[in-house]
């Protein structure tokens, strides 16, 4: 017969439970500080990513249009109107963002009729269209009416401009130009142009812009006695670049002033900032940028930012 001794069992001391309590304690609270740790820079790297986006789409929209500042535009109008320099900086151009074809046979007669064209798929009824020669002059205004064929435009009211009497085959077919404005407000890049202001992109600190010119006529940029392209502003928004920008940020007079009819190249800087501060981060600095110099307040320091600038040629300036 078996007799159950009680000193076989075997149990957990409250010592042992204690020191198993403290060391899993210990665990957890190792894996949620890596959790948080790692919580944080995902929100770090999103509030970055975020910032890039922004600044990048805003900054490729803009870009690709100023390129193609003056296309369309009639010789002897502004391609650039105002070149406003503040902080943020604004600027206001010309330029087609519609349709542009070309005629297949002249045009003697103004009034109401068909005209015929290369490719009509780009315009609609209601257009004002304006007829170019080959050096840009103005020939022709009219209206379209209708669109029969993919190589006809039926118009109205077309009238020849002063000194002219006709529209050779080969002159250029374009719908109005269009004025546009990019500026910055209340941390939005917006964009003016035929339906009003729309935003671009949020979170957009600092629009930053310095012009090069060709004020020698040689089809060159113009540059000092170092060889460096000559970059400037105009200081006091008259319509004339009159203060040179250094790579430093310093500024200089520039005499003689230019007009802006000169200018040849557009270098744009924009700088975007993450949405939400980030309370662990002390390190943010308010961007230099040309002529720009912030000041940098306790509460720009939560935020992280993002700049991001790109040289644009004007293609369609100085060309006659």
């Amino acid at each position: 017969m078996k007799y159950f001794n009680k000193n076989w069992q075997k149990g957990v001391t409250l010592i042992e439970l204690l020191i198993v309590v403290t060391l899993s304690s210990f665990v957890v609270i190792a894996i949620y500080e890596l959790f948080i740790t790692q919580e944080r820079t995902y929100v770090v790297q999103d509030s970055v990513a975020e910032a890039q986006q922004n600044v990048r789409a805003g900054l490729n929209k803009m870009v690709n249009e100023l390129r193609m500042a003056g296309y369309g535009v009639p010789n002897g109008t502004a391609i650039i109107s105002t070149a406003i320099n503040g902080n943020p900086d604004s600027i206001t151009f010309n330029s087609n963002i519609g349709g542009a074809t070309f005629l297949t046979s002249d045009i003697t007669t103004s009034g109401n009729q068909t005209i015929n064209v290369i490719d009509s798929s780009d315009f609609d009824s209601g257009d004002n269209i304006n007829i170019f020669d080959y050096k840009n002059n103005l020939i022709a205004t009219a209206t379209i009416s209708s669109i029969p064929s993919n190589t006809q435009l039926n118009v109205t009211g077309l009238s020849f401009e002063s000194g002219y009497s006709s529209c050779p085959a080969g002159s250029q077919v374009q719908t109005g130009f269009t004025t546009i404005r990019y500026s910055v407000n209340n941390l939005t890049l917006r964009r003016n142009a035929e339906g009003g202001a729309q935003p671009l992109a949020e979170n957009i600190e600092d629009l930053q812009l310095v012009y090069a010119y060709d004020n020698d006529g040689d089809s060159l940029l113009d540059t000092d006695a170092s060889g460096n392209v000559i970059w400037a502003i105009d200081s006091n928004n008259d319509g004339n670049l009159d203060t040179q920008v250094f790579n430093n940020g310093t500024t200089g007079s520039l005499s003689p002033v230019v007009p802006f009819s000169d200018i040849r190249a557009i270098r744009v800087s924009i700088v975007a900032r993450s949405q939400k501060k980030d309370p662990n981060w002390n390190g943010g600095q308010r961007i230099s940028i040309e002529d720009h110099n912030p000041t940098t307040t306790q509460d720009d320091k939560r935020y992280r930012r993002r700049l991001l600038s790109s040289t644009i040629r004007i293609r369609n300036a100085g060309l006659f």
